[in-house]
Order: structure tokens, then C-alpha cells, then sequence
């Protein structure tokens, strides 16, 4: 028998939550909390589904690199200092950035439960770290 009949607006409810409070909690975690909580048996296939008409669903999140609050305040300073710059201005910098390739493996693919609007969201971003062990930086400058 489908255990989708199984899952009350109660339950919609506490997955509901779960996936908005943790967003990088699979499926798979959110069926085994309910369960173990409500002493149910939902699968991980309901949870989906469930989240899916809640518009929630697994997508990979966007990356971008792990930035202090000093390093934000620094960021946003600069941008307002040379906000009026013209394209003479800025045609005499040197642009210079970095990209990490793994050597070995690939830093595998997580998945985050959130809506279309929501890939920019602070808890939705997958935060990373540059230079991990095993692989090699390129660093290159435009002009």
C-alpha cells in the first residue's frame, strides 16, 4: 500500500518546516526524523512529493566563496567609491582572478530544496572554500 494517505496536513506541516529550516537536508533525512518522531512509516518518495507541491525542489546551489563580514563592508565600500567611474577609468586596471581544478575527484554535487526565486538565498548557497588539498590553482590577469 502507498504511504502517501499517510501523510497528514499535520506531517505536511513538520516537512514543510524541516526542508525551510534546513535546506540542505535531504529527503531521505526528513522521512527518517518524522518517522522516528511520530513513530510513522512516510518515505522518502512522499517527503518529495510533499515538498515538490510546496515548490521546493533539489536543485544544486549556486557557489561563491566564503566572504568575512569585513571583507562584505570592504567590498561594498569600493563599489561605492568608484561607482561614477567611466569606461576610460576603468579600462586602466588590471582585472586579475584565480580558479581551483581538482586533481583527482570532483568536489561532488549537493543538492539544496528551494524555490526558483531562492538561488541567491544566504541559506540556499553552498559556501566554499578555495585551495583544498589535492589540486592545482590557475591565476591569470585581463586588461
Amino acid at each position: 500500500m502507498e504511504d502517501y494517505e499517510n501523510a497528514t496536513p499535520k506531517m505536511d506541516g513538520r516537512i514543510h518546516r524541516l526542508s525551510e529550516k534546513y535546506h540542505f537536508r535531504s529527503a531521505i533525512n526528513i522521512a527518517a526524523e518524522i518517522n522516528y518522531k511520530n513513530d510513522t512509516q512516510i518515505s522518502a518518495r512522499t517527503v518529495r512529493r510533499r515538498l515538490e507541491g510546496f515548490n521546493l525542489r533539489g536543485r544544486k546551489p549556486r557557489k561563491k566563496p566564503l566572504l568575512s563580514s569585513r571583507n562584505r563592508k570592504r567590498r561594498l565600500a569600493f563599489a561605492k567609491a568608484h561607482r561614477h567611474w567611466t569606461s576610460e577609468d576603468w579600462q586602466k586596471v588590471l582585472f586579475s582572478d584565480e580558479s581551483k581544478f581538482n586533481r583527482v575527484s570532483s568536489d561532488g554535487i549537493r543538492y539544496v530544496r528551494r524555490r526558483i526565486d531562492e538561488s541567491l538565498k544566504t541559506q540556499c548557497v553552498l559556501k566554499i572554500l578555495k585551495h583544498g588539498g589535492g589540486n592545482v590553482v590557475g591565476w591569470a590577469c585581463l586588461s
